[in-house]
C-alpha cells in the first residue's frame, strides 16, 4: 500500500510537485494547479509548491487567488529570495507596484552572491518604482 506516514506523505508531496512542474511545463496549467494542490494536501507547508501554485495563478492572471499562497510562503520560506521576488511579481501584476517594489526589495536583500540575479531584481525595481 501507499506510505501515509509524516515521511510518506512528505514524498508523495514532492512527486506530486515534480508532476506540476512537467505539466506547467507542457503547457497543461490546470494539471499543474491541480498537482500543486495535491502537494499541498499531503504537505501544506510544502514552500516551493505555494510558490509555484501562486506563480501559476499569476500567470493566469487570477492575482487574488495567487497573493494568500505566496504569503504563506513567505511566511514558511521568508528566507528564500525566490518567494519574495514572486510576491512581488504578484503584486505588480496586481497593479500594486509599491508592495511589489517593496516585496522586490526584500528579494534583493536575502541575495547572497548571485550577480545575475540581483541585476534582474534591480531591473524590476527601476521599472516599477
Amino acid at each position: 500500500g501507499i506510505d501515509t506516514s509524516h515521511g510518506g506523505r512528505h514524498a508523495l508531496a514532492t512527486i506530486y510537485f515534480d508532476l506540476g512542474v512537467a505539466f506547467k511545463t507542457e503547457g497543461e496549467m490546470s494539471y499543474g494547479v491541480e498537482a500543486y494542490n495535491e502537494s499541498l494536501n499531503l504537505n501544506p507547508d510544502y514552500v516551493m509548491s505555494l510558490v509555484n501554485l501562486g506563480n501559476a495563478f499569476v500567470e493566469m492572471g487570477k492575482t487574488d487567488e495567487a497573493i494568500g499562497y505566496l504569503r504563506r510562503a513567505t511566511e514558511l520560506g521568508g528566507n528564500d529570495p525566490q518567494v519574495w521576488y514572486s510576491l512581488g511579481n504578484c503584486f505588480v501584476r496586481s497593479g500594486d507596484r509599491e508592495r511589489g517594489v517593496k516585496a522586490y526589495e526584500v528579494a534583493l536583500d536575502k541575495i547572497e552572491g548571485d550577480e545575475r540575479a540581483r541585476a534582474m531584481i534591480l531591473r524590476q525595481i527601476a521599472k516599477f518604482g
